[in-house]
């Protein structure tokens, strides 16, 4: 009776064991099968070895990041272009007049070719000597010249000086018909002028009252003209 009790206690105690270890299986069975939570600390490799964890769980730190990064994308240019500018002139002057000039206006000088003299010549000859032998042989002929001691043409033979250009061809072809090799050097006489130069932005403040000033200072033969605005270092640049 004894050995039979014993060993119901025991068959008793064999299943109990067997109850608590087939539920620690499940509960350890369930735990490996929920899916990764915010918190938990997921090694690189095992990140790697199971995308479709990362798929299911983003970080949403990860996505703030990435929209912080698109958010601070480099903004695009809003700065308005500048109008070109215009450039308006008067003149010319002699001289400069009207004291001080309103913002947007100045002075030019330009240095132009007032007028030229077309001289007739032969030479230049290797010294005065061989130039004087010339000169005293067409004087012997009739033909009126002389020896230019200097300046550019400097040991050359003058046979005229003309204001105009086609009476000094003229005069080059007659001495070439007697012989002689007749050549033309432009001489250019130059002098200055002022002209009175806006420039400023149309439409502008400056731009309206330095029109308004530039046709109250136009006189006799002056006008106010729209030009180039490259850079200005004579009058012919505006052209």
């Amino acid at each position: 009776m004894r050995a039979l009790l014993l060993a119901l206690i025991m068959l008793n105690a064999g299943l109990y064991l067997w109850q608590r270890y087939d539920s620690g299986y499940q509960e350890v069975s369930e735990a490996m099968a929920m899916p990764a939570v915010k918190g938990n600390i997921v090694l690189l490799s095992e990140r790697a070895a199971a995308p479709e964890v990362l798929d299911g769980a983003r970080d949403p730190e990860l996505v703030t990041v990435s929209s912080i990064n698109t958010d601070l994308a480099p903004p695009q240019n809003t700065v308005a272009p500048t109008a070109p500018l215009e450039c308006w002139l008067l003149g010319p002057f002699t001289t400069v007049s009207g004291g001080d000039l309103p913002a947007g206006l100045e002075w030019r000088r330009e240095e132009y070719e007032r007028d030229a003299d077309y001289w007739v010549y032969l030479g230049p000859y290797a010294d005065v000597t061989a130039a004087s032998a010339i000169s005293r042989e067409l004087k012997r002929k009739g033909i009126d010249s002389y020896v230019i001691r200097r300046g550019e043409l400097n040991k050359a033979v003058s046979l005229g000086v003309f204001s105009d250009a086609r009476r000094a061809e003229k005069h080059q072809q007659r001495m070439q018909s007697r012989g002689y090799g007749a050549d033309i050097r432009k001489i250019s006489k130059f002098a200055q002028r002022l002209w009175l130069v806006l420039k400023a932005e149309p439409d502008s403040e400056i731009y309206r009252s330095g029109i308004a000033y530039l046709k109250g200072q136009a006189g006799e033969g002056q006008t106010v003209e729209k030009k180039s605005c490259n850079r200005i270092a004579s009058y012919k640049e505006f052209d």
